[in-house]
């Protein structure tokens, strides 16, 4: 101890105040202050360049954009407590889901097809339809067959089904009867108007200027039909045997 003296130089203290130009050498150049500064070191890898870009919040060249995704992230996590009806950033109001409102398309009244009664098949389905509606007047093949020689007698078909037939009986002093007849399961689709119309139309190339109808009063359907038809009642009668009166109706 006595040796050194005062002249002894104290090597802690050199060390901590003057450090040697090797180390100050390897913290100038050390690769943490060139990856703090977004350098990249001679033959390393870009892994400090996509340090740098991750916290500038940039995608690296040839690298991945799991970066840019993830400053979204931080920045939805940054973004303020969402209160009632409002929305984060970034994200959109969903639109309310609107329906058009449907269309109803009137439905078109399937063709019929009209056949005049002039074979023993029309005869036969002339007097189905006739006896089914008129349960009280009954009529035979030869009674239809006498019939079509003195009025305009038709069935209507829907294909091959059977819907109803019509009546126009020639005019008397200038006044026809038209009396049309659909049968009871095809009631209501329009079929009873397309056969008045046709025999409306019928007798009117015939010359008639007034227009009657008759219907058995406990029809209730064809008579609840003649009214809306524009017909009006005219009388009231019983037919000689019968037990259900018959109305006439005249078109007004």
């Amino acid at each position: 101890g006595r040796a050194g003296g005062a002249g002894c130089v104290d090597v802690k203290r050199q060390q901590s105040t003057q450090p040697a130009p090797q180390a100050r050498h390897r913290t100038r150049h050390h690769p943490a202050r060139r990856r703090r500064n977004g350098e990249t070191t001679r033959g390393g890898t870009d892994r400090y360049v996509r340090g740098t870009a991750k916290r500038n919040d940039e995608t690296p060249r040839g690298g991945r954009d799991g970066y840019v995704r993830g400053a979204a992230k931080r920045q939805r996590r940054a973004s303020p407590p969402r209160r009632d009806g409002q929305l984060r950033a970034g994200h959109r109001k969903a639109q309310p889901l609107t329906v058009a409102p449907t269309r109803r398309l009137p439905c078109p009244v399937p063709t019929l097809r009209f056949v005049r009664v002039d074979g023993e098949t029309g005869l036969a389905d002339w007097q189905h339809v006739h006896n089914v509606i008129i349960p009280t007047h009954q009529l035979s093949l030869d009674d239809v067959r006498e019939r079509s020689g003195r009025h305009h007698l038709e069935v209507a078909y829907l294909g091959d089904v059977l819907i109803g037939c019509s009546t126009v009986r020639r005019p008397v002093d200038g006044t026809a009867t038209v009396i049309a007849r659909v049968l009871a399961a095809h009631r209501g689709q329009g079929y009873g108007g397309e056969l008045y119309a046709r025999g409306l139309e019928r007798a009117r190339a015939l010359g008639a200027g007034t227009i009657e109808t008759v219907v058995l009063s406990s029809n209730e359907d064809g008579l609840r039909f003649a009214l809306k038809q524009g017909f009006e009642e005219v009388e009231r009668y019983l037919l000689p045997g019968d037990t259900i009166p018959w109305i006439d109706l005249r078109l007004t």
